[in-house]
């Protein structure tokens, strides 16, 4: 077996890793037959074609499965932003403790 052939496989497994179940051995199968075709490709090359085929595979999950919030009335407000019940602070005042 060749390096590139150990590099390339490497790649596919890295990026199945990232996919559903179902969807792991389509990849597998498109991106062998795809980097099959090519008479000598290097890791650069190799990459390029598996991660444009991995983008036809994978599927982000949803809010709900990944426990974000949703819409933007679920996320706190931003004191940078304008924040009208936040105080202004005046730096130029000092406070005694003791």
């Amino acid at each position: 077996m060749l390096t590139d052939d150990i590099d390339a496989e490497q790649i596919i497994a890295r990026l199945c890793g990232q996919l559903s179940p179902p969807d792991r051995a389509a990849f597998r199968r498109a991106a062998e037959d795809a980097l099959a075709k090519l008479p000598c490709a290097g890791e650069g090359l190799v990459w390029r074609i598996a991660v444009g085929l991995w983008r036809n595979y994978f599927h982000p999950p949803s809010d709900t499965e990944t426990g974000q919030p949703i819409g933007p009335a679920s996320r706190r407000s931003s004191k940078l932003i304008g924040d009208e019940d936040a105080k202004p602070r005046d730096r130029r005042r000092l406070r005694l403790v003791g």
